[in-house]
Parts: C-alpha cells; structure tokens; sequence
C-alpha cells in the first residue's frame, strides 16, 4: 500500500524509487493500491503522469507513455529492447514541449549514459526505473533512475577485490582511490567516477558513464547524487569540487541517482542549426 495522503510534492527520485518498489511487489504477485493525497495539486499531478494506471494487467510499463503533464517525461521501466525506441520518444517529446533554441545534444547523452549504465552493471533483473522532470521556472532539469539491482557500490568492491595481483596493481597506480582490495564503499562509489574505470566494458560505455554525467553536473552547473548501498554520495557545483558523503540509515541494495543541470548554462545556437541538429537526432 502507498499511502500518499500526506504527500504535497513528488520529485523524480520519489518517482523511480516507488516505481521500483512497486515492480517488485508486481513480481511477487502482490496487490498493489494507491491512496491519493489529500493536497488537490498532488492529486492531479498523479492522475496526469497516469502512476495508478501502471500496474494493472495489459499496461505495458516498457513502453513510452504519453502523460498530461508537458514539463514531465514518462515513468518508464528500463528494458533492453525498448532502449532506442523510449530515447527516439524523449527527444521528440523534449523538442515540442521543453527547450526551443537550446542544444539538446547533453541531455541526450546523459540519458543515454544512465540508461547504459544500468543495462551494463546492475544486475537489477529489469527492476529499474528512469523519468525526466524540466522545471522550467527555475531552469532545471532532473533526470532520475532507481534500480534495485547489486548497487555500484558493491560490484566495485566485488571488481577490485577479484582481480588478480598483476590486475590490482595496475588499478591502483590509475586510480587514486583504490588503496587496497578492501575498499571502503565511499572510495568505491568515488573511483565509479572516475574516467575510464568500468566493472564490465562494453562497446558503448567503456568507462565513460558516471564520469560523463558527472562532467554535465560541472559543466551546467548541477549537481549528482548516489545513493547505494549503504551510502549517499553527491557532488554540487555551488559547494566546489569536492564530493560529501553521509550513511544511509538502512541498508539499500540498488543504485538511486539524480542528476540536476542548469538549462540556462546550455549551449544556445540559431534556429537554423537547432532544426537540423533534431533532423539529425531523429
């Protein structure tokens, strides 16, 4: 049961995270009941982004769902084979409803990279959730995603402490924050930062997904926050460069990450290259 009688405001975290809790009560053939929140605006916003609806037979949570909110992406249930169709449907979504003469091109590829990252390490069994939030009167952008996978934490220390000698040697001279084979989960989430450090390469993400995300956070002047295993890790640009870390009340086994940019700090180009930078998009 979700109780959301008390509840004024959903962000995109608080979204992904009921989205994956739900998920897995679905699995284990749970019923599932919402109670809607006293405060009317709350009420509303549910029914528009269509939450209830999700989890009734014949809803298919895979594919992109068209919601009554235009600032809002869809809850969308991350699945290998949807990949390409959920991003070909934000990039036409985001190109009428969010940013005119900005380049969209960052936002891509930060969804891009969360997706990825999921699809590589997380071992979540398909328990994963992304949405996109554009609030537009204060020029952010939130980009979400839950699983309730191993968490990063976790898999690195797992990595490093299965190397080889001759392997484990080699990462500690490249990472700084691998100091030895029992790494402490801050270290493990820092050096999942770091570029070119990846648990399981593949052809589209060696080693370029936290980091690149983490770029966009300095870049558009935003801020990232991890939350996994037992641990909340988060960096933002208004504080310097450096990363704050605090314990997790209760252990989480998953990955919980928001990314928070800037749109007013987004490139901005002509109408004319605008138009043909979402041609060659789509």
């Amino acid at each position: 049961i979700f109780d959301f009688k008390t509840c004024t405001f959903f962000n995109p975290l608080m979204l992904v995270l009921i989205g994956c809790i739900a998920e897995r009560a679905w699995i284990d053939k749970k019923e599932i009941q919402f109670i809607a929140p006293l405060n009317i605006r709350a009420k509303e916003y549910l029914q528009k982004i269509r939450l209830e609806e999700y989890w009734v037979s014949k809803f298919n949570r895979k594919n992109f769902t068209n919601v009554g909110v235009e600032s809002h992406l869809c809850l969308w249930q991350i699945s290998v084979e949807m990949f390409d169709a959920y991003v070909t449907e934000a990039k036409q979504f985001v190109t009428r409803h969010w940013i005119n003469e900005l380049d969209v091109t960052p936002l891509f590829s930060a969804i891009k990279e969360l997706l990825n990252n999921v699809n590589d390490h997380s071992k979540s069994n398909e328990i994963a959730y992304t949405v996109s939030q554009h609030f537009p009167n204060i020029s952010e952008l939130h980009i979400a995603i839950c699983d309730f996978g191993v968490g990063i934490a976790k898999n690195v220390k797992d990595y490093i402490a299965n190397r080889t000698e001759e392997e484990f040697q080699k990462l500690r001279q490249k990472f700084e924050f691998i100091k030895d084979r029992d790494i402490n989960e801050f270290n493990a989430l820092r050096v999942a930062f770091e570029l070119e450090f990846s648990t399981q390469s593949t052809p589209h993400n060696r080693g370029f997904g936290l980091d690149t995300i983490l770029g966009y956070a300095r870049d558009l002047k935003g801020s990232v926050h991890l939350y996994s295993n037992g641990l909340h890790i988060w960096y933002d640009s208004k504080s310097g460069e450096s990363f704050h870390s605090e314990p997790l009340p209760h252990d989480f086994n998953g990955t919980l990450l928001n990314l928070t940019i800037n749109t007013t700090f987004m490139e901005k180009f002509y109408k004319g290259d605008y138009i043909e930078e979402v041609v060659s998009l789509g």
